[in-house]
């Protein structure tokens, strides 16, 4: 659906609204046709919306639409998506410590930390969050400061030491 495309480009211009009105009606046409691979991408879609925008109860629908594009990607054996899904999906959910900053690094500043711990590029990070490149390599300049390491490697390791990994 073209309105998958267009809601993309509005949350890209941060104009959530449309983003919205344009990811229901994709997820509507894709159902409505049985286009299931681009009903696991819209979803996956609108689940980014949610999370960028952060408005009360996004979370909550953010994880559902996780869960089922996830169900639609494994059933279609879509592992890319699948994968994707996963990754955001466990660094979306709500954890115990959220509230304990460590190093005074954000929530995005974790969430990018343990994907640069996984080995991940800038470029494989933006992917993953639904953000610009730019605006990763900016959070990965203040990780570097902040916890006040050399290098990524430096950084994952501090990750490690600050016990910020997920479980495997």
């Amino acid at each position: 659906a073209a309105d998958r495309l267009l809601g993309m480009l509005a949350m890209t211009l941060q104009r959530f609204e449309q983003a919205e009105r344009f990811l229901e009606q994709a997820i509507a046409f894709d159902e409505r046709t049985g286009g299931r691979p681009w009903l696991a991408h819209s979803r996956f879609a609108m689940a980014c919306l949610l999370l960028q925008r952060r408005a009360p109860g996004d979370a909550e629908r953010a994880l559902a639409l996780f869960d089922e594009a996830s169900v639609e990607a494994r059933d279609l054996g879509m592992h890319g998506l699948e994968q994707r899904l996963a990754e955001l999906r466990r660094d979306a959910a709500p954890r115990a410590d959220a509230g304990v900053p460590v190093a005074g690094l954000s929530a995005r500043e974790v969430q990018v930390l343990r994907l640069i711990a996984t080995g991940r590029t800038n470029q494989e990070i933006a992917d993953t969050l639904c953000r610009s490149p730019n605006t990763i390599a900016n959070h990965v300049r203040n990780i570097l400061a902040k916890t006040e390491s050399a290098n990524r490697a430096e950084a994952a390791a501090f990750a490690v030491r600050n016990g910020l990994l997920p479980p495997a």
